[in-house]
């Protein structure tokens, strides 16, 4: 799902479905044939709009259930640094990555 400059991820249930997003200063509501399904907080894009960095939005348990089966492509991703929810998380793979 795609804001100005920023990637936002959806449970992989939505996979495949066109959501319809209303978008809100501080939240994003998603909604499925009329229903709301997800309601998101609305960021800001990075460099505050002016950049063509593109911003990411993730929820590691939108992910989660993908890297168990690939744990190595936790390596690769572009997102990596924002999957973590708590920076301890993030230090604890980085010792993990160097023993």
């Amino acid at each position: 799902m795609c804001s100005t400059r920023l990637f936002y991820t959806v449970p992989s249930r939505l996979i495949s479905h066109r959501l319809r997003v209303r978008l809100y200063d501080d939240r994003l509501d998603c909604f499925l044939v009329g229903t709301r399904v997800l309601t998101r907080p609305h960021r800001r894009p990075p460099g505050g709009g002016r950049s063509y960095r593109i911003g990411y939005v993730v929820d590691y348990r939108h992910v989660i259930h993908s890297l168990r089966r690939k744990p190595i492509a936790l390596f690769n991703l572009v997102y990596r640094d924002h999957l973590f929810p708590r920076e301890a998380f993030r230090h604890t793979s980085d010792v993990l990555n160097a023993t």
